[in-house]
């Protein structure tokens, strides 16, 4: 499976057991949306709330932080998803969480993984299918395997910007970096 992929090819698929469909979309508290509230309002017939923002480490002293293994273990087994199962992520959301759901679970040993080009927004567009509620999840094991070489600890970053060999830049939008 190709690491972005259409809707054309999404709507081609309807009841691949393997395939888990999953909603990743997460807004800034300014954007005044909530996300678990337009899920159940209209999603693609299938998916699942993946609940983005609550997969955090609550515990890391930085907000945002990567969930903790037990944490991520334990939300896929709740959403009935394997490492060998093929997903596809989207979001109807600005700040384009489907990405981060993508990284998450690539970092976490996802085999299969693909964003959905266009997002819940193409998906209305066309005049696609939607569904409302809760989708019902099956049973999943997903045993956390970190690609621990994809993530940079504070001190790694201080490290490389006090070295000069490495250029750091921060992709937030201006207000929120400031």
């Amino acid at each position: 499976m190709d690491s972005l992929v259409s809707t054309e090819w999404l709507a081609a698929e309807p009841g691949a057991g393997d395939l888990k469909l999953l909603d990743a979309s997460m807004h800034l508290p300014d954007a005044a949306r909530d996300a678990r509230a337009e899920y159940d309002a209209g999603h693609i017939p299938g998916a699942l709330f993946l609940d983005l923002a609550s997969l955090v480490d609550a515990g890391a002293q930085t907000e945002n932080t990567l969930p903790t293994a037990a944490q991520f273990a334990a939300r896929m087994a709740q959403l009935g998803i394997g490492a060998d199962d093929r997903i596809v992520v989207y979001d109807d959301s600005a700040i384009r969480s489907a990405a981060r759901a993508w990284f998450v679970l690539t970092h976490y040993g996802a085999r299969h993984v693909a964003i959905l080009d266009g997002g819940l927004g193409k998906w209305k567009a066309e005049g696609r299918t939607l569904a409302s509620g809760a989708e019902a999840a099956g049973n999943g094991e997903f045993i956390p395997a970190p690609a621990t070489d994809r993530l940079r600890r504070k001190a790694d970053v201080l490290a490389n910007i006090a070295s000069g060999t490495v250029q750091v830049i921060d992709a937030r939008g201006a207000p929120r970096f400031a």
